[in-house]
């Protein structure tokens, strides 16, 4: 699939899913008014225009202050209405807000995420145990962040709990470097650190001056 043709599909997949509280509660905005004017009596406050928006706000978020409230009995089956579609569409807002967050969080614990940091060190290889000990020296050592950048079989964050960003991939290539914040001018050398691979990128466009590249 080309790759505007995905960013299409995802910038539209996000859009419907944000558009869908919004339109319930345009359209019960819309259709409430009319039958609460239909429903209460004529004169009546509560379908003022400088009254009916706070009445819809305050009773479709089901707040319920009270200070203004249907007179009739079909007025008060209307408010239900009201009611009703206020907890449709914040239970699709806060739907939508929890799977946002697990959306990122998983991101982050698979190494899917790009990096926005700068003067930063970019640790790539991992070896258990030797690379949990190096990070807490960098840690304790230095005030930079660090990026932890492996080998596609690290298949999750091997360090969730602590502040390193992790960053999955194929270290030779350039893209996935940049993922892990190494881009400008500047050669990116490979010394032995955390892999017994010893080798530099087969990529002669691979730079690295955003960040301290170990390998």
């Amino acid at each position: 699939m080309p790759l505007f043709v995905y960013r299409l599909l995802t910038r539209l997949t996000f859009l419907r899913k944000w558009a869908t509280p919004v339109v319930v509660v345009l359209f019960v905005f819309g259709t409430s008014w009319p039958l609460m004017a239909v429903a209460e009596p004529a004169g009546s406050a509560l379908v003022r225009p400088a009254n009916y928006w706070w009445y819809f706000t305050v009773t479709a978020a089901t707040v319920g202050y009270g200070d203004m409230t249907p007179e009739t009995a079909l007025g008060r089956l209307v408010g239900g209405y009201v009611i009703l579609g206020g907890i449709a569409a914040l239970t699709t807002v806060f739907t939508n807000l929890v799977a946002a967050l697990e959306q990122l969080r998983g991101r982050r614990t698979q190494g899917a995420i790009t990096v926005s940091l700068a003067q930063h060190i970019v640790l790539i290889g991992y070896t258990p145990g030797r690379t949990e000990r190096i990070v807490g020296q960098l840690l304790a050592d230095d005030a930079a962040s660090v990026v932890l950048c492996t080998w596609e079989e690290v298949t999750s964050h091997p360090m969730p709990e602590r502040p390193v960003e992790f960053v999955r991939g194929d270290p030779t290539d350039g893209q996935v470097l940049r993922r892990a914040g190494c881009t400008g001018p500047g050669p990116c050398w490979s010394t032995p650190t955390t892999t017994t691979r010893r080798w530099r990128s087969r990529s002669p466009s691979t730079t690295c001056t955003g960040g301290r590249t170990w390998w």
